[in-house]
């Protein structure tokens, strides 16, 4: 190790140390990584030259501009993750072309970064000097996402759910004649559910009833009839996930992502004939259906998906419904 003496002055990039001398010294104990890599929860504004290796989280297209003298660029971004937290990486140029050879999930080391500030955010930026390659080192990154039940108007957040409905996308024209499209799912966790609008490329995101959506960086606003909406725009990002474990293992083999114990079955259906139209919201033993207002339980060994609309007839015995009939909605 190294003791250096210099004089501490401002560079292009930061604070920089013209260096008088140095002499090897044992006093001092650094924990650091011999190769000079850092941590997402290390990144500080203005570091260049920052190392990172991370799980990939998500990946943008390549778009392209024009720059002030006329010349093209090309951009991508993509979303890096490890045990410390996540961060938004900006590739430039040829980074930019690199960035379609990586895939979500997929561990990845990226050099030659530099960390910049957007919007109140820290951004790793990597040019034609950087790099970027697999490797089989194993970094994973869990998601600390906020429950829904306790999001707020304005917040920007990361949520994650179960989804239990998605729309088809559609299309529209925006004020400035281009057009635009979008496409609505529905997430549930354990205290709640959220609709979460997907804009622009994420519309074509390939999540589907039952998946596990780990959605970062939505905005809160205001939705339909008074109720909170997620916005997913530029700068989100989701991936589908595994499902976080659960404590209990047949609770974990019958619920998914954690959505927690169901609700009292239906005042009405304490016994006798009967019938239950609702939503999957659990599948195993037993089914349960949502309607928006009450949950039932039913006995079936039919195949069932969370997300389907069914209608259920059959016999209630101590609050189940014994399925007889299944029409699907």
């Amino acid at each position: 190790m190294l003791q250096f003496r210099g004089r501490p002055k401002d560079g292009v990039n930061g604070v920089e140390v013209d260096i008088d001398g140095a002499e090897p010294t044992t006093e001092v104990d650094f924990d650091v990584d011999p190769r000079g890599r850092q941590q997402v929860g290390e990144l500080s504004l203005g570091r260049t030259g920052v190392q990172l290796v991370g799980e990939v989280l998500a990946v943008d297209s390549v778009r392209t501009f024009e720059r002030s003298d006329g010349s093209e660029g090309r951009v991508a971004n993509m979303q890096l993750g490890d045990d410390t937290g996540r961060v938004r990486c900006t590739m430039w140029d040829g980074m930019a072309d690199a960035v379609e050879t990586v895939s979500v999930g997929e561990v990845v080391e990226v050099s030659g970064g530099s960390v910049r500030d957007r919007d109140g955010n820290l951004e790793l930026h990597v040019g034609e000097q950087g790099r970027i390659a697999a490797t089989d080192e194993t970094v994973a990154y869990v998601p600390d996402p906020t429950p829904i039940a306790a999001l707020e108007l304005g917040a920007v957040t990361d949520i994650a759910g179960g989804v239990i409905e998605a729309t088809p996308k559609r299309t529209f024209d925006r004020d400035d004649g281009s057009e635009g499209q979008v496409r609505n799912i529905r997430l549930k966790d354990a205290s709640g559910d959220i609709r979460v609008a997907l804009w622009g490329e994420h519309a074509d995101a390939a999540i589907e009833l039952a998946d596990y959506v780990v959605a970062v960086d939505v905005e809160v606003r205001d939705g339909w009839q008074e109720d909170l909406e997620a916005s997913a725009g530029w700068r989100s990002s989701l991936t589908v996930r595994d499902p976080p474990a659960q404590a209990d293992a047949a609770t974990e083999s019958a619920t998914l992502a954690g959505f927690g114990e169901p609700d009292e079955p239906a005042d009405d259906a304490a016994a006798g004939p009967g019938s239950f139209t609702g939503t999957v919201v659990q599948v195993g033993s037993p089914v349960i259906l949502d309607d928006g207002t009450a949950t039932q339980q039913v006995e079936t060994d039919a195949t069932v998906r969370l997300g389907e609309q069914l209608t259920v007839h059959g016999e209630v015995v101590d609050g189940r419904l014994h399925a007889e009939q299944i029409e699907r909605v």
